[in-house]
């Protein structure tokens, strides 16, 4: 209930606001990805690659040219991205919206995985209190700084939940650990590689958690 809660203000949210700056870049380097072609290198590949499959698979009429990169020059390619975004959403005014949309809802459902991450430690390995993980779904959903942005092609939502997971999911497998509750203790440990994993691919930023899960 609280998932479809969150999805419901998201695609509200994805239909009342306009083209953010970032988003063109994005949904430029994703397009450029779909062809096989890198561009965007200051951010990880993951969330680009993923925003990709909706070219392919829901507008394969859009084709647009890329130019020539030089791959050495950094500022090129982060530019690049910029221009083949403006030509996705310029020269096929007919799929401007749909194509937003479609970008938005992507990043949308990955954002939501905190959700799910609730969920899992809640009603499954029963480590969370489900009326305190209900509490914090609540808060988090309906928090004006995430659910504005959340719907938006962008990686700060992304950034910032699958840190909190890493950090979170290493808390509790330190405190079943400490109070020999070993149980659960290797599935969490799959699930805090697989969080860690997916923050590090989700913004460079983040590989500042490797050190802080190493030592811990």
């Amino acid at each position: 209930m609280l998932w479809l809660i969150y999805i419901a203000i998201g695609l509200v949210n994805i239909q009342l606001t306009s083209l953010t700056s970032d988003e063109s870049a994005y949904i430029g380097a994703a397009y450029a990805y779909s062809q096989g072609i890198g561009v965007n290198p200051e951010h990880p590949l993951l969330l680009k690659l993923v925003n990709s499959l909706i070219f392919p698979w829901q507008f394969p009429q859009i084709v647009v040219e890329i130019p020539n990169l030089n791959y050495g020059d950094h500022r090129q390619l982060r530019l690049a991205a910029f221009g083949v975004g403006y030509q996705v959403l310029m020269y096929f005014p007919e799929h401007f919206e749909a194509v937003i949309a479609s970008s938005r809802f992507i990043y949308l459902l990955i954002n939501s995985s905190l959700l799910m991450w609730l969920g899992i430690y809640s009603d499954f390995l029963k480590l969370i209190p489900v009326q305190l993980s209900s509490i914090f779904a609540l808060l988090w959903i309906f928090a004006p700084s995430f659910s504005s942005h959340s719907g938006l092609v962008a990686f700060d939502v992304a950034v910032a939940v699958s840190a909190l997971m890493v950090v979170m999911t290493l808390a509790i497998a330190i405190y079943s650990a400490m109070r020999l509750q070993g149980k659960y203790l290797g599935r969490q440990m799959v699930i805090l590689t697989l969080c860690l994993i997916f923050a590090l691919n989700t913004k460079f930023s983040n590989l500042l958690l490797l050190p802080i899960v190493v030592g811990a």
